[in-house]
């Protein structure tokens, strides 16, 4: 899991809106997640969080 989304995914919610873009271009390499699937994971992670 990405870093960003682990700590996401510690805190409480907070009352701000994100704006995420990635291109479909732009994936990982070597088993790493990619800037495409770390931001559609951390998209899922904050809608989880509300």
């Amino acid at each position: 899991m990405p870093w960003v989304v682990q700590q996401v995914a510690r805190r409480e919610r907070l009352p701000i809106r994100l704006f995420l873009a990635a291109g479909l271009c732009e994936t990982g390499r070597c088993d790493l997640a990619g800037i495409l699937e770390a931001s559609r994971i951390l998209r899922d992670m904050l809608r989880i969080k509300g």
